[in-house]
């Protein structure tokens, strides 16, 4: 996808185009807007008629029938619904074993026959890793599943969204992920919409749209201390676009690698809100950036703000593991000199034969760890 080229308006094009029969493919890194995108993407498809299925890849057990899989992994309300309303009724096959994806309806200008409920399959790095079983043949199993069945010949044009972090277990699976399927990649935000992007958070801090009790609040930073940030951005991507190749070689350098994606970006004015923070510091150096997130969003991994007064709750990960693994990848960084390592080089030195599931046991379900991983341990490196 070309840059600057508007990704709701892709998508539907490819959705009414009535020659195009492949899956949408929708990558980037943690915390760039996937999820959100596909959020957004379901709300377009029930305006325009449409009935679109969002499910969470995650919450997929790899094993199932098909159609059961993709059944028990439907979720019909959220943890903000379910704090004013009752779960609904659990349903035992939604999916009429397949039979929803038999009709068809005319959609767009030209009146395309298609199925009107569109699958939007999100985070496909979220799979579960069985013990006996690695992320990329189950990835690899459940990819190959849905190919054979809703792009078969003789059947009605099922429109099927995946999104994900790019990964070794995609790449290597060429039978799914053919020459002719469009893999749109979100990309960093770009200069004028990070004032676009803080604007937004400003007022939806000042009058939030939602309120719940035990939900700690707070208030936006200061122009003063958030001014910096746009000027030292704005810099680094114009010198980026002098010099493509520094984009590459001195990525994790950058603080454009950090505040690039809107859910890293929230988090860096979270933190700018707080009191005694060294801004200039922050602004200027993103490794201290990162590490001031980690610090901040682990300090209380145990008492969430929504928790009742004295409550603790079993901490999965408090911070701990991630740091370890990072001083220790930072450490075998500074013995060879350089500032990337391989993935092959990094497992024989620490001693790790499957780098690949330790980092996905490590970060999974927390999104600051995700975030963090995706940051440092990216494209093999």
């Amino acid at each position: 996808m070309e840059a600057g080229t508007l990704l709701l308006e892709t998508v539907m094009g490819f959705i009414a185009d009535g020659g195009f029969r492949e899956p949408i493919v929708i990558q980037g890194s943690a915390g760039c807007g996937k999820s959100t995108f596909t959020l957004r993407l379901a709300h377009h498809l029930y305006c325009e008629g449409l009935r679109p299925i969002r499910i969470r890849l995650r919450d997929i057990v790899i094993g199932k029938e098909l159609y059961t899989q993709l059944g028990e992994a439907i979720t019909f309300e959220d943890d903000a619904y379910l704090k004013i309303k009752e779960r609904f009724p659990a349903m035992g096959d939604p999916l009429q074993n397949g039979a929803v994806f038999q009709e068809e309806v005319p959609f767009g200008r030209r009146g395309t026959k298609i199925c009107p409920y569109v699958l939007i399959l999100d985070g496909w790095d979220e799979i579960s890793v069985a013990v006996s079983e690695g992320l990329k043949g189950q990835v690899k199993e459940l990819l190959l599943r849905i190919r054979a069945e809703f792009f078969r010949a003789g059947r009605p044009l099922v429109r099927v969204i995946l999104t994900g972090r790019p990964s070794d277990a995609i790449d290597e699976c060429t039978e799914f992920f053919r020459d002719e399927t469009p893999r749109l990649t979100i990309r960093t935000l770009n200069p004028e919409q990070l004032p676009e992007f803080a604007s937004k958070l400003r007022i939806a801090t000042e009058d939030p749209p939602l309120v719940f009790d035990g939900v700690a609040s707070w208030r936006f930073p200061t122009d003063e201390a958030v001014t910096p940030l746009f000027r030292r951005y704005r810099k680094e991507i114009q010198q980026q676009q002098r010099n493509p190749q520094e984009r590459h070689d001195e990525e994790a350098e950058t603080v454009t690698a950090v505040l690039g994606y809107p859910l890293l970006l929230h988090f860096a004015f979270r933190l700018l809100a707080e009191p005694n923070v060294d801004t200039k510091e922050l602004i200027e150096s993103p490794t201290a950036l990162l590490r001031r997130m980690t610090d901040f969003a682990t300090a209380r991994a145990d008492t969430p703000s929504d928790a009742q007064p004295g409550a603790r709750i079993p901490v999965r990960f408090s911070g701990s593991d991630l740091r370890c693994l990072l001083r220790r990848t930072a450490a075998q960084m500074t013995i060879l000199g350089g500032e990337h390592i391989s993935q092959k080089e990094l497992e024989k030195r620490l001693s790790v034969q499957d780098l690949a599931s330790h980092i996905t046991k490590i970060s999974k379900e927390n999104v600051i760890s995700a975030l963090l991983v995706s940051f440092y341990f990216k494209g093999g490196n």
